[in-house]
């Protein structure tokens, strides 16, 4: 189906001289020849384990009660679900010892890891991670399909979770202002490029507050859609609006634009402002997948030790000595060892976390059927180890595990599911992830470990 001139999106934009990024994907007329709205994916990723004996929920199917490390879940828990009964079999299924904090090569992938090392932190992927297989697959339909937005806080030492294929890490950007600017004051396309810092400042300057110069355009092209639709673009535009106040990019002085990397509000690497870069985080997650800058989304919570962590804001200073590692940098590696109670509660806060993103994505509606970015994405939210004092990934302990959303109805929510027959490859709910997308799984594992797990289907 031909796209009519008047919803040529890249027109409007080009005329506009700005990115893709701002306007929310509109599914009018090309949504129908997609057959269905944009599925999204997001991982979580947790450094140092969780305390596995207060993680999973007592009771089965429906009806269960939260663990205390989850009660800040229990707001969204009709979206959200347990899987019990996983292990990481790339890291298992491989002919030496993985037992370790360096495994983040394997936990996102599909194959067995080629090399593990834990005193020199290394960790290789035998595959791609699920993040790049999608949006890989994807641009096989799409080739100008945004690239997975890769986001890691306080990451330390160099372990990523994502990679392109066998040997090919990706990295991670931790400074959320840098990847403000990337994301939403590119120039051209979504295929574009981002423009110089010099040129960048310029052009923020000239344009003020992006929506104080195009609002007027924006509405009018607005007024040539339907009713649902008009209300998608005036939410959208409220939200940017958010996004630019969280990043100190406010307008004074009758219109005039400040840049966020001038005006930081919050410290992408001073854990005082842990809570701060959170809150930026969701909105700025919710800002990518609701203006389509992304499908396809992966973040990881610290590095592989968690050492540069601790929660001045949950009363846990910095611990001197406590680390086995380094002298006591942070507390969350020494403290996840012991199992304390400072590793519950800091799990707990970074669990409500998780479920302030999935209520902010659940309050962005995108279709005349009163559906969410939610309802059409996937939060995969995993530890790379089961607890921080065992070490392991699925052998003799469940690794804890949960996802919120639906996959546009394909996948069941506000479900305990615990999984039957000994431990099922983590591989198996990617593959539920990917059907629900419509994605070929094939060149992620060769179906190695089975199909879809057909416990999660809706």
């Amino acid at each position: 189906m031909k796209i009519p001139a008047k919803y040529d999106r890249r027109l409007f934009l080009k005329q506009l001289g700005l990115g893709a990024a701002l306007l929310p994907m509109l599914e009018t007329e090309w949504a129908k020849a997609d057959a269905g709205a944009p599925m999204r994916f997001m991982s979580f990723v947790v450094t140092n384990g969780m305390p596995v004996n207060n993680f999973f929920p007592t009771g089965a199917g429906t009806s269960f009660t939260m663990a205390g490390t989850c009660s800040l879940l229990e707001p969204v828990r009709s979206k959200v679900t347990f899987v019990q009964g996983l292990q990481f079999r790339t890291l298992i299924d491989v002919p030496f010892s993985t037992a370790g904090h360096h495994d983040f090569g394997g936990i996102l992938t599909g194959m067995p890891v080629l090399e593990y090392s834990d005193p020199r932190s290394v960790c290789i992927a035998g595959g791609p991670s699920i993040d790049q297989h999608i949006v890989a697959e994807l641009r096989k339909k799409n080739p100008n399909e945004g690239r997975p937005l890769l986001v890691q806080y306080l990451p330390g030492r160099t372990p990523q979770t994502s990679w392109t294929g066998a040997r090919a890490p990706q990295t991670s950007e931790s400074d959320l202002y840098r990847l403000y600017d990337t994301l939403f004051m590119q120039s051209g396309s979504s295929g574009g490029t981002a423009v110089g810092q010099e040129k960048l400042g310029k052009l923020r300057a000239a344009r003020r507050s992006m929506l104080d110069v195009v609002g007027g355009d924006i509405a009018r092209f607005a007024r040539n859609l339907g009713r649902d639709d008009q209300e998608r673009v005036n939410n959208h535009l409220t939200s940017f609006r958010e996004i630019e106040k969280t990043f100190g990019a406010v307008v004074v002085d009758g219109g005039s634009y400040t840049p966020p990397r001038l005006t930081q509000t919050f410290s992408s690497t001073d854990v005082k402002d842990m809570p701060k870069y959170m809150d930026a985080l969701v909105k700025l997650v919710t800002a990518a997948f609701a203006s389509n800058v992304t499908r396809a989304l992966n973040f990881t919570f610290g590095d592989s030790l968690g050492d540069s962590l601790s929660y001045p804001h949950l009363g846990f200073p910095r611990n001197p000595g406590i680390s086995i590692y380094d002298g006591g940098s942070g507390v969350d590696h020494g403290e996840a060892h012991n199992n304390t109670k400072t590793h519950f509660e800091a799990r707990k806060w970074l669990l409500g976390e998780f479920a302030k993103l999935v209520s902010s994505l659940d309050s962005v509606k995108v279709d005349a059927n009163g559906k969410s970015i939610l309802d059409n994405s996937v939060l995969y939210l995993t530890p790379h180890m089961a607890t921080g004092g065992s070490h392991d990934v699925g052998r003799g302990i469940d690794m804890p595990t949960l996802y919120a959303g639906s996959l546009g109805g394909y996948l069941s929510t506000g479900r305990y599911v615990k999984l039957s027959g000994g431990r099922q490859a983590h591989n198996r709910l990617f593959h539920s992830f990917f059907k629900g997308m419509n994605i070929d799984a094939a060149g992620f594992d060769n179906m190695r470990y089975g199909g879809e797990l057909l416990e999660c289907k809706a």
